[in-house]
């Protein structure tokens, strides 16, 4: 990626980060905004979760899922948040060793290693993902019995490089060194 779309798409999240909490204070507004027909009439949300992504009934996909799948396919972007693969070709829909950001599970060493470009654009993706995951945090008050369709979106097994996602997670968290990481 070039060093002007690397800073292109940096703006864009940053200015989402800057967005997305007034949108999702307000409930109506983001629901009709995000997730307009999320689940088709006639059926429930735990039927529609059965079959995420949740299409619209007009056959598009909702904007938030289409939000969440590409903020989650930006982590793994070669030269955004990863270096080149190896490979060349990301698996989307299994784990990818060469995509997993720290040695564990899954990948006994990291090919990514550490650099400071990507963990910085890694952690303004992963913080506006969570920001889509905690809705609730923005909302005044809640109904218990709904759902946060982004959180359904995100765990469905079918979105493309969750489960990259996931071990990058577990890895980094697992490989922690208490120490510090700078050499001294």
């Amino acid at each position: 990626m070039a060093s002007d779309a690397v800073l292109e798409v940096s703006t864009c999240v940053r200015l989402l980060q800057l967005l997305l909490p007034p949108l999702l204070a307000h409930p109506p507004l983001s629901r009709s905004l995000l997730w307009l027909n999320a689940t088709p009439s006639g059926r429930t949300e735990e039927e529609a979760a059965k079959t995420l992504p949740p299409e619209k009934e007009n056959g598009g996909t909702p904007h938030g899922a289409r939000l969440m799948q590409s903020l989650i396919n930006l982590l793994f972007r070669p030269g955004y948040c990863v270096a080149k693969l190896a490979t060349g070709e990301l698996d989307r829909f299994g784990v990818d060793p060469g995509a997993v950001w720290a040695g564990g599970l899954q990948a006994e060493e990291a090919k990514q290693g550490k650099e400071r470009k990507f963990d910085q654009n890694r952690c303004d993706v992963l913080y506006l993902i969570m920001e889509c995951l905690s809705t609730q945090l923005y909302e005044e008050k809640r109904a218990c019995g709904e759902c946060n369709l982004f959180a359904m979106y995100a765990s469905c097994g079918e979105t493309p490089n969750i489960k990259n996602m996931f071990f990058s997670l577990l890895n980094t968290v697992v490989s922690y060194n208490w120490k510090g990481y700078v050499s001294r």
